[in-house]
């Protein structure tokens, strides 16, 4: 099968919330057009997926994270 998403979109996430880009006061969805603009300018050839994860792959992987970030936002 194709290769998932699962561990760039928590590469991306992560580095995101390293330099401050990701606001848990705002919606998750408000952060996926950054987050898949990372994906396409951070990845080397071989990690890049070929298409854009879809709102419901952001979310799947995503939400989990981000629900734990909202609730400890000094992580």
């Amino acid at each position: 099968g194709r290769p998932g998403y699962k561990t760039q979109i928590l590469k991306a996430f992560a580095a995101l919330n390293a330099t401050g880009e990701i606001d848990a006061q705002n919606s998750l969805q408000s952060h996926y057009p950054r987050v898949r603009e990372w994906l396409e300018t951070n990845l080397s050839e071989g990690e890049r997926v070929a298409n854009p994860p879809s709102d419901n792959t952001l979310q799947r992987y995503l939400s989990p994270v981000f629900n734990e970030l909202k609730k400890n936002p000094e992580l």
